[in-house]
């Protein structure tokens, strides 16, 4: 190894209880860490490799600075491991609430577990009143009205999940030391219960309804229209290209999952695509040019009740009323879930027992003697 490399590593290593080490590999050196004490020996790998030759010294240089970075961070820890443990939570309670959170979302692979962890963060910032929001704000109390300010500022449903990520992130730092107990179920359990919601669907007729209604936002009816027997969310809905189309069959990554869905289009959604073309003429790439979810949600109310449809119909109704049609006419339920793009079949599930609820519909129909 060259001799400026072996100063900067002498350099660093001053004063540190931690000292990085290397090792000669076949064609280059692999950088370790080492601690020694009275009683303790550590030995950690890092991953990290020099070429030890003064033509890669900038590289080389770079490659160390990464190590001091590491270093650092196991220095911290074991000065903190010489504390007492309620002087290590004392002093770990001191750390940032909001960049932890971010940490955690930073960790997450599924898109909607990610979103869901950044809506939490953005909601504790909005409830807290701290400038810094740090572990040591956060007891029952805080707890309680967190939960409240939930409840008053979302539906039950998404308050649920929200305020359960958040006793998720406590659980975290329980493990981590920063709690002895978790401060939203020491005593009796904070929660915020779920509701139950009415999942509407429409049946092949409604659709029928809807696709034959004149309606002014033709290309939002559209859009519906195609979601009915593609299972598509309002984003991908809006997201998906000509281009995503091959032989008749749309590949697409979801947005909430990033999953890859695979769907084989019926003739009614080929219909609508050829429509669509007719309609934009290629202008942006994009199947459907619709409003935003909110003006969408206005005019999709308009449009089912020009069809003459009594009931609470949703753009997101039209995945609803995809997965109820894919059971009525016998797919089962693992394609039907991979059709959705379910993770879980347990998640697929629900529409099931909607086709169980109208099958005993049918049989109330039948005439008695």
């Amino acid at each position: 190894m060259n001799e400026k490399l072996m100063n900067e590593i002498r350099y660093y290593n001053k004063k540190s209880p931690y000292k990085i080490k290397y090792r000669k590999r076949k064609n280059d050196y692999a950088l370790y860490l080492d601690l020694q004490r009275k009683d303790i020996r550590s030995t950690i790998n890092l991953n990290l490799y020099v070429t030890g030759k003064i033509s890669y010294l900038n590289t080389d240089l770079d490659t160390l600075k990464k190590a001091v970075k590491d270093r650092e961070v196991k220095n911290e820890e074991f000065e903190l491991g010489k504390t007492s443990p309620s002087l290590l939570r004392k002093k770990l309670q001191e750390s940032d609430v909001i960049k932890y959170i971010l940490n955690i979302a930073g960790e997450q692979t599924v898109l909607s577990t990610r979103k869901n962890w950044l809506s939490l963060n953005k909601h504790l910032n909005q409830f807290s009143i701290h400038k810094t929001l740090k572990f040591k704000h956060i007891d029952r109390n805080f707890c309680k009205s967190f939960a409240s300010y939930l409840i008053s500022k979302l539906s039950p449903n998404t308050a649920n999940v929200y305020f359960g990520k958040f006793k998720q992130m406590l659980y975290l730092a329980v493990d981590d030391k920063i709690y002895e107990i978790n401060p939203a179920v020491s005593g009796s359990r904070i929660t915020i219960s779920k509701k139950k919601t009415v999942r509407e669907f429409l049946t092949l007729e409604e659709i029928k309804q809807v696709y034959d209604t004149n309606f002014h936002l033709r290309q939002l009816k559209n859009a519906f229209v195609f979601s009915c027997f593609t299972g598509l969310r309002f984003v991908d809905t809006k997201q998906i290209r000509f281009e995503d189309i091959v032989d008749s069959t749309l590949i697409f990554t979801q947005s909430k999952t990033g999953e890859p869905v695979r769907i084989k289009l019926h003739s009614i959604a080929q219909e609508i695509v050829a429509l669509q073309k007719a309609i934009l003429n290629r202008r942006t790439g994009l199947i459907f040019e619709i409003p935003n979810y909110e003006y969408s949600r206005i005019k999709m109310h308009q449009l089912i009740e020009k069809a003459g449809i009594n009931k609470h119909i949703t753009f997101h109704c039209g995945r609803h009323t995809f997965a109820t049609l894919c059971l009525t006419y016998d797919i089962d339920i693992f394609t039907v879930s991979k059709l959705l793009g379910h993770t879980d079949v347990k998640n697929t599930q629900i529409y099931a027992t909607l086709i169980d609820k109208k099958k005993d519909q049918a049989i109330d129909k039948l005439p008695s003697f």
